[in-house]
């Protein structure tokens, strides 16, 4: 991503903005810092500026964009409706795209493209989480044909604190009769991961990975 294709996908939605300060409440990283930069008022600004070349970015761009969460907030309570969290990940694609970019982005793409999941743990141990259901066989689970594939996601297989989601979710799907299955250790990343962090390009990988599974599964849902 470059400066001039961001202004052909991001400028309309950005000139939205009419730095009203409502967002300003909502936004967690300007309530802790206190700075204009961190709100998304002021990354909406950031990206403007570039746009209009204005401003140039950099490191400093760089520390306000990846600090983004990505939780919405501020789109919740926007008058102007922008679009805020979807500029943001154009920021970072072009701010990859410029080499400014936390440099822990550059172990996650190491760690995914080795391990296959974000934590880095075994892949052997994606299904884990199949212990806290303790009268389904764990037979049950992974099948070679089924209609529906029960993706998991490398939070929910390797988190402790979550791992009881994928869990209840598996016990009401069997309890409800659906003819499901998961992948295991054949699942990898989904790659959002890489999305979030301006890279996008190098999910085809797994996304050819994963759609050849959920094929080779015949699955419909």
């Amino acid at each position: 991503m470059n400066i001039v294709k961001l202004r052909k996908l991001s400028y309309d939605e950005v000139a939205k903005c009419n730095r009203c300060g409502f967002c300003l409440p909502s936004c967690p990283t300007y309530l802790i810092k206190k700075k204009e930069g961190f709100s998304s008022r002021g990354r909406n600004a950031i990206t403007r500026f570039a746009i209009e070349n204005k401003l140039k970015l950099n490191e400093d761009t760089e520390n306000a964009i990846f600090t983004c969460l990505g939780c919405g907030a501020c789109e919740a309570v926007c008058l102007s409706s922008v679009k805020t969290k979807e500029l943001i990940f154009r920021d970072r694609e072009c701010q990859v795209g410029e080499g400014f970019y936390p440099k822990v982005a550059a172990r996650l793409v190491k760690t995914l493209e080795e391990a296959k999941n974000i934590s880095d743990d075994d892949q052997e141990e994606r299904a884990e989480w199949q212990e806290l259901i303790k009268n389904l066989p764990e037979e049950n689970f992974e099948k070679e044909k089924a209609e529906v594939l029960f993706f998991v996601g490398c939070v929910a297989s390797f988190f402790p604190m979550v791992q009881k989601i994928p869990a209840n979710m598996a016990a009401i799907m069997k309890r409800a009769g659906v003819d499901f299955t998961i992948l295991g250790g054949e699942e990898w990343c989904c790659g959002f991961p890489l999305i979030g962090a301006g890279m996008p390009e190098k999910i085809e990988q797994m996304k050819a990975h994963n759609l050849k599974k959920v094929s080779d599964v015949g699955a419909k849902k």
